[in-house]
């Protein structure tokens, strides 16, 4: 430590001052969007499983402003996108056995982003034509997302098959991944009027996770409905934890002084825990063959997996 505070004191002699000015970046573009969630019961026997898989194309927007002033950098973004229809898949059973349905779903929804960093910005070559620049950077990033989903098809109520199946009547589901992140970022100008930057990022997140669902659910045999119910169901995952690996690259060519233009590549892969519980309500209406409501309070283990490639097209301009 006595080595290097010296070291990061002198660092702006040693490599000279990084200066960039401050601009504004906006952008749009499409996103692949895909989340896994799984919810583990344990009846004391074996261990149920449920999983959902929603694949959905993604209308992404962007803004960002950023700054290097003598060395310091700073940076705040903010996105949002539209999740436009697409299928959800499903699969149930146990651990060693889940059963996949033809039944799919129209999913739609919403994401929102935000993300804040500050960094020491370092040319280590200053007194070359071309600047090659790295900045460690620090700060906290947050992500949302609501989907809901509907219309099954092929419609789930088939009398010609006795199996179980599930035709959801209405869910929605909100996720929230929130926390601090530490990355590096490079950047150079290799041709004149042309920059590369390239970037990566660790997350360490909080989760927040909610489901509201109204489920069907009939049985048939040999033609004959012997079970018709109605499931409400609630679900909460009060503070989860995860983490998070966020990689970009972005091609930059200056039109003038102040005008830009660029494009984006984004990817982010999210966990999270698999040791966290989720609260669970479920109200059980019995239609067929009788009348009747019940209660049921208990756990599940919850676990969950969202993916995303994003290719974006920006104007900047530099104040």
């Amino acid at each position: 430590m006595k080595i290097f505070l010296p070291f990061l004191l002198c660092a702006p002699l040693l490599w000279g001052s990084v200066t960039q000015p401050l601009t504004l970046e906006a952008g749009a573009g499409y996103t692949y969007d895909r989340m896994n969630e799984k919810a583990l019961t344990n009846t004391g026997d074996e261990t149920l499983v449920y999983e959902e898989k929603y694949t959905n194309h993604v209308t992404q927007t962007i803004l960002t402003l950023r700054t290097i002033q003598r060395d310091f950098f700073a940076l705040a973004t903010a996105g949002y996108g539209y999740l436009g229809h697409k299928d959800m898949e499903q699969r149930w059973g146990t651990q060693n056995l889940l059963f996949s349905p033809d039944t799919r779903y129209t999913t739609q929804g919403h994401n929102w982003q935000t993300l804040g960093l500050i960094g020491y910005a370092v040319n280590v070559i200053p007194e070359h034509f071309h600047k090659f620049i790295i900045t460690p950077v620090g700060g906290f990033g947050g992500f949302w997302k609501n989907i809901s989903r509907h219309s099954p098809h092929p419609n789930p109520d088939s009398s010609n098959n006795s199996t179980l199946y599930p035709g959801q009547l209405e869910k929605r589901t909100k996720d929230v991944w929130y926390g601090p992140t530490l990355g590096i970022i490079f950047e150079g100008d290799p041709w004149h009027g042309a920059w590369v930057r390239v970037g990566y990022s660790f997350y360490g997140f909080k989760i927040h996770h909610k489901t509201f669902a109204r489920i069907e659910e009939k049985r048939y045999t040999d033609g004959s409905l012997t079970l018709d119910h109605i499931i409400t169901l609630k679900e909460k995952l009060g503070t989860g934890k995860g983490s998070g690996h966020f990689g970009q690259i972005q091609f930059i060519y200056e039109l003038s002084k102040h005008w830009q233009v660029a494009v984006l590549s984004e990817i982010h892969y999210f966990y999270s825990d698999k040791k966290r519980h989720m609260h669970k309500t479920q109200w059980t209406e019995t239609i067929f063959p009788s009348e009747s409501v019940s209660e049921i309070k208990g756990k599940d283990k919850f676990h969950a997996r969202w993916y995303t490639l994003s290719f974006l097209g920006e104007i900047a301009y530099r104040f």
